[in-house]
């Protein structure tokens, strides 16, 4: 029971910003964030179809096959990256806005219980 206590305090944290005037913003990173890992995915999955496909042609000494996968290797790697920089990008700008949030929630509520008023 102690995984459904951390849950109930993660989600008693989070919750105020997913409900927030924050949220559109960050469910649309999130969805980013997300499609992003996706596709990132996808590209490993067309990694390992590649991999047949290139030893393959490295079996039957293919020499033009062998060069025409490894030029669909390089374009495979190039979108892992692309992939791999935009999820990062995009978790990163969400895990800033969270940040942001929290710390000016948290300023509000200091400032307010300094000057005896509530937040």
């Amino acid at each position: 029971m102690k995984v459904r206590r951390t849950v109930s305090a993660f989600w008693a944290l989070a919750k105020p910003f997913w409900t927030s005037e924050e949220r559109f913003k960050a469910l649309g990173l999130l969805a980013l964030v997300l499609s992003a890992g996706f596709l990132q995915t996808y590209m490993f999955v067309l990694g390992n179809r590649w991999n047949a496909e290139f030893y393959d042609a490295v079996q039957k000494m293919d020499v033009s096959r062998v060069i025409q996968q490894l030029l669909v290797w390089s374009a495979i790697c190039g979108g892992m990256v692309v992939f791999e920089t935009y999820e990062n990008y995009f978790w990163q700008t969400l895990e800033l806005h969270w940040r942001t949030w929290m710390n000016s929630k948290a300023l509000e509520a200091w400032l307010a219980a300094a000057s005896g008023k509530s937040p």
